[in-house]
């Protein structure tokens, strides 16, 4: 994977592994200014012996011989293009997610075959199961039922991601794709796994807008001035009911100023006005 500062609003990049044929394409919108990831997963394993990112035709990283090479990258694409994992390890990802949003988490084995078992793991539980050509709900975890779908039903080109919906807190945890096919032996092979972190969606609405926590105060609770403190008493229906007094002895002033000023200009008519 690699990160990349977008200077466009929309892109298409194409991540080429020299000793595989195949070929993936996203498309990703960004604002300007902000930091993408440019994600590519090939748990295939094998050493490396070129990684190229590139558009179109100029290149945006290049990796030989075990180090990036700058010689080959554009000079638009120097010191702003970096790996997510400098390791490279398995094709491994995160995945952040506020509760009530879908997730999906992809797995791509692109080697081909027919596919006897396909399973979504989570520690002991099973998310997915999809084997003799079907789901399988009577292995999965009651959690996960009718909430977990093939992102491609057909799973084309090994494309075996499922989307999460509905997430909750309870769903943070690593997941781990195993595939077995015609091609390989029991048992099923890990493909990749994915770490997925769940928030809550008010705590995130919170510290976007640097909101305080309020949930803990109640109608009889007050933060007062002066360093006093809270108040259990009712301090704070007090407050209120102190402010409306305030507001309307303010208002009661200004009328009578405005009353005032109207009764004089009646009574002080000068000489030269009143002799017209």
């Amino acid at each position: 994977m690699a990160s990349s500062t977008s200077g466009t609003s929309v892109a298409v990049f194409t991540c080429l592994w020299i000793f595989v044929l195949t070929e993936d394409q996203q498309q990703i919108t960004a604002k300007t200014g902000e930091n993408v990831t440019l994600q590519c997963l090939d748990p295939r394993g094998g050493d490396i012996e070129l990684l190229e990112w590139t558009r179109r035709d100029l290149n945006v990283f290049v990796w030989r011989r075990g180090k990036m090479s700058e010689d080959d990258q554009h000079e638009s694409f120097k010191n702003r293009v970096e790996l997510r994992d400098p390791q490279m390890k398995n094709g491994n990802v995160s995945i952040t997610a506020k509760t009530g949003e879908n997730v999906t988490l992809q797995c791509l084995d692109p080697r081909g075959g027919d596919i006897e078992l396909l399973e979504w793991m989570r520690r002991d539980l099973n998310v997915f199961v999809w084997k003799h050509g079907k789901l399988s709900k009577d292995d999965q975890h009651e959690s996960f039922k009718n909430r977990v779908e093939l992102k491609d039903p057909q799973m084309k080109n090994g494309n075996f991601s499922v989307i999460l919906k509905n997430v909750t807190i309870n769903d943070t945890g690593t997941y781990e794709c195993r595939v077995r096919n015609s091609n390989t032996q029991p048992p099923p092979q890990s493909i990749c796994n994915i770490t997925l972190t769940v928030i809550d969606s008010d705590q995130v609405w919170k510290w976007i807008h640097h909101l305080p926590d309020t949930s803990h105060l109640t109608s009889h609770s007050l933060i007062t001035g002066g360093g006093a403190g809270r108040t259990d008493d009712g301090g704070d229906m007090d407050g209120r009911v102190g402010l409306i007094v305030g507001l309307s002895l303010c208002l009661v002033l200004l009328i009578i100023i405005v009353i005032y000023y109207l009764i004089y200009r009646k009574y002080n008519v000068p000489p030269e006005d009143a002799a017209d």
